[in-house]
């Protein structure tokens, strides 16, 4: 007999359990104990509250940190400062600019700048 004739048997033996089970009759005052069951409880306090809602968003939390340090530890940002390179080329650029818009004139011969 493999697992799952096994299981089977077991299911059908259950079901056949079940259906020979009779429940006994409710009380006439079974609604008034349980309401008095129900009143006679404390109610919930708010750390229990707060712990029951906040139990499964933990694990999100932590997720979101983690992606959140991943992202900011992957992705800094360059650095804003210019090197010394770049301002001589900036510089040299510009007196090429500047050589080139005296060399341009409009129709009448007057210079563009």
């Amino acid at each position: 007999m493999n697992d799952s004739d096994k299981q089977q048997f077991e299911q059908q033996a259950i079901l056949q359990l079940l259906d020979e089970f009779e429940a006994p009759p409710v009380s006439l005052d079974f609604n008034r104990r349980l309401w008095q069951t129900l009143e006679a409880a404390p109610p919930p306090s708010f750390f229990g509250l707060a712990k029951t809602w906040l139990k499964p968003a933990i694990p999100l939390a932590v997720l979101t940190a983690l992606v959140v340090a991943g992202f900011a530890f992957d992705h800094h940002p360059a650095s804003p400062g210019v090197t010394t390179l770049d301002a001589d080329r900036m510089e040299r650029t510009l007196d090429d600019i500047q050589l080139l818009g005296q060399f341009e004139t409009n129709q009448e011969g007057v210079p563009a700048v």
